[in-house]
């Protein structure tokens, strides 16, 4: 009797304007979390490049502010051709032992070495450590277009210091759409032949997502592409507390996929793990 009062109560309390629901409402909403709570900043593609899936301007300002000593070495030694030079060693780097490890060890050109990204330390001890762990770039870009050869784009792709690593297809169950719509995008519209989407090249992590479930993969094979769920089935509750506040699992999700300890250091290891605690900025 208590729960039919209270439903009775939330409806009423509760008024829903059914244009708010789309999918663009809910990629604004995850894109308000991460650019507010999750150390991220709106992205724009002016300078990425599709045929290389990497945006190379994005890149060198990061490695410019955390390791000026290396790059001002890198373009003495190449001049003019510093950029293209240090993408021809990052790609042949990521071609041979893929990006992963590419993030993790970054490269070495001539003795010159350079990172590309900086895990968060182990302690604050270290002011150099921490201050290069909060100069990484993370980006959220809605809409992502990524081909050459058609206008097809992703609902959100989240990029490290100009590296895309994460991309969501997200639907919406008051548009009749859920996460096995997501699925069958990422099986059925998307090219794995695509630079952005080959294995262990740039995108490390597909996730399809609705306002209830979750699913994963990290390798596009069309039809045979394998997803794991990456976030527990909610309780009868739960449903009922979405289906009244259909964002209320926005906050939950971005988090675990997303934050900036997250996109960082999950992407950089094979398994995913959807019970980790919840992950905010650190202050």
């Amino acid at each position: 009797m208590g729960s039919k009062n209270q439903r009775q109560r939330l409806n009423k309390d509760i008024t829903m304007n059914t244009t708010d629901l789309k999918e663009k409402n809910f990629e604004a909403d995850i894109e308000r979390y991460l650019i507010t709570e999750g150390g991220y900043i709106k992205g724009n593609q002016d300078t990425y490049d599709k045929e290389r899936a990497i945006d190379m301007p994005v890149l060198i300002s990061f490695i410019e502010k955390t390791q000026p000593k290396q790059w001002k070495r890198y373009v003495t030694k190449y001049g003019d051709k510093a950029e293209k030079q240090l993408y021809r060693v990052f790609q042949d780097d990521v071609s041979r032992y893929g990006l992963i490890y590419v993030l993790r060890k970054g490269i070495s050109d001539m003795g010159i070495n350079i990172r590309f990204c900086y895990f968060a330390p182990a302690s604050l001890l270290n002011d150099e450590l921490v201050a290069n762990y909060d100069a990484n770039i993370l980006t959220v870009t809605r809409q992502f277009a990524y081909s050459k050869l058609n206008k097809n784009t992703i609902d959100m792709v989240l990029s490290l210091n100009g590296i895309p690593v994460v991309a969501l297809e997200l639907k919406n169950q008051i548009t009749g759409q859920n996460v096995e719509d997501s699925k069958r995008q990422w099986c059925t519209d998307r090219d794995p032949k695509e630079p952005l989407f080959h294995f262990n090249n740039r995108i490390l992590a597909y996730f399809g997502v609705d306002l209830y479930e979750v699913a994963l993969t990290t390798e596009l094979k069309k039809e045979k592409t394998f997803f794991i769920p990456f976030i527990r089935v909610p309780t009868v509750r739960e449903k009922w507390a979405v289906r009244a506040i259909p964002n209320v699992r926005t906050e939950d999700m971005s988090p675990r996929i997303c934050g900036r300890k997250s996109c960082a250091e999950k992407c950089c290891f094979p398994y995913f793990s959807g019970t980790s605690p919840v992950r905010k900025k650190r202050n």
